[in-house]
């Protein structure tokens, strides 16, 4: 049995473990105990694996390149890394991930789920625009980390990267 290491990070009537004081496929049980005027009261055990709720740091070396390949239509190519302090070269964790990008004088986002590959290609962009770039990650069981911060890669106006569409009207 352990006493709350932290009453204060959370704010009141919290407790707050760090990874100091947890570790992955550890089952930890958690009993509140509650006093007052009126006496003492414990609360029933409740059973936590720090798996089903974490939530890492995101994915760090976000780097972007536009490639453009001979024949072939340009894109935008993206890898990243894991964060530093999660394990999933052991195989024990693995960790999916979802990439954001939008022209920076946009307002919405585009959104892209990468499955559990650290690298990814868009091939639709608008030529002459700066993107901004985010990616972030999640165990297969817990929560989404922060977005990464943002990188940056400016389209040159001469790449034609968008299909065109033509319309024709034929009046009757």
């Amino acid at each position: 049995t352990h006493e709350c290491p932290d009453y204060i990070t959370n704010g009141p009537n919290s407790c707050h473990f760090n990874k100091k004081h947890t570790s992955i496929w550890t089952m930890y049980i958690i009993t509140i105990n509650a006093t007052n005027q009126m006496g003492s009261s414990s609360s029933d055990p409740r059973y936590v694996d720090v798996t089903y709720i974490v939530e890492p740091d995101p994915p760090v070396n976000l780097t972007l390149e536009l490639k453009q390949p001979e024949d072939k239509k340009p894109y935008l190519w993206m890898k990243w890394y894991p964060p530093t302090l999660v394990d999933v070269r052991s195989g024990w964790l693995t960790l999916q991930y979802e990439i954001r990008l939008k022209p920076k004088k946009a307002t919405e986002w585009e959104t892209h789920f990468a499955g559990q590959q650290t690298q990814f290609k868009i091939l639709s962009l608008y030529p002459g625009q700066k993107y901004l770039v985010q990616v972030r990650c999640k165990p297969d069981h817990g929560f989404w980390s922060e977005w990464s911060p943002e990188s940056s890669i400016q389209i040159p106006n001469d790449v034609t990267m968008k299909d065109t569409i033509v319309w024709i009207f034929v009046a009757v």
